[in-house]
């Protein structure tokens, strides 16, 4: 689970979901499916799916943590969510102190 109750299973499908409706062919990605070798994604559709994620999610990525590998998968972007959802939820919880 993560800090705000959200389980992995649901992580999972909310991103598989948000890649899924922005790939340029039918398929059905797997969470370590290569956004661009397997997938057909390019630099156009990868910056929108980085925009639905930081919607679907309520969160924001800094510049230095987009890079080419940590975008690489669906599994290396659910291990970037879950950086940065504790990273926020830690800055709430010392924002409340």
């Amino acid at each position: 689970m993560e800090c705000d109750g959200i389980p992995q299973g649901e992580l999972e499908r909310r991103l598989l979901s948000c890649i899924a409706g922005r790939m340029p062919f039918a398929a059905k990605p797997g969470m370590d499916s290569d956004l661009f070798d397997d997938l057909g994604f390019d630099s156009g559709l990868l910056l929108d799916l980085i925009i639905a994620i930081e919607a679907e999610f309520n969160l924001r990525f800094s510049g230095g943590e987009l890079t080419l590998e940590a975008l690489r998968s669906p599994q290396r972007i659910l291990d970037l969510i879950r950086a940065c959802r504790r990273r926020d939820c830690g800055q709430s919880s010392r924002e409340g102190d």
